[in-house]
């Protein structure tokens, strides 16, 4: 489908038409934070291509408190760091708000783009240039955040 674009489809830079959000982990030391029903989202959680729920919740007090930032529904997430890297693009529509680690970029895509879409063009994308995922120094790999926020994504009409 991403290899053999409709009449009308236009290539867009990825910041063209997305913001980005970086996460953050709130403090394990209080144990108060980790009581919460917020989905706080990490590597491990990133199986999925829609998530809507983490093996890990937190509070409204973690994220008022700490680095960590909120993500909306039909926000997209891609794991930037960590070996999940190592079986592809790690990338998940949220169907819930949700916290996340800072393993994890928030992308908030403008309005008129189908975020379901945008999972799999990016999941596309991101596997198949030479110039996005990378080896970190510590050896687990790595997506490079300039090369992802300039990834020509083919978009196609409304319609």
């Amino acid at each position: 489908m991403f290899n053999r674009r409709g009449e009308g489809w236009t290539d867009k830079y990825l910041h063209e038409f997305c913001t980005f959000s970086s996460g953050g982990t709130p403090s394990k030391e209080n144990d108060t934070y980790w009581e919460g029903n917020i989905p706080w989202i990490s590597g491990r959680d990133m199986k999925s291509t829609q998530l809507s729920d983490s093996l890990l919740h937190i509070t409204q007090a973690a994220v008022d408190e700490s680095s960590t930032r909120m993500a909306q529904v039909g926000a997209i997430l891609v794991l930037v760091r960590g070996m999940g890297l190592a079986h592809g693009a790690q990338v998940a529509e949220l169907l819930a708000p949700s916290a996340f680690n800072q393993d994890i970029k928030g992308l908030h895509p403008e309005s008129g783009i189908v975020p379901r879409f945008l999972v799999f063009a990016l999941r596309h994308q991101i596997n198949s240039s030479e110039n996005v995922l990378s080896n970190a120094a510590h050896g687990t790999l790595k997506i490079d955040m300039d090369a992802l926020k300039n990834l020509v994504i083919a978009l196609p009409t409304e319609e």
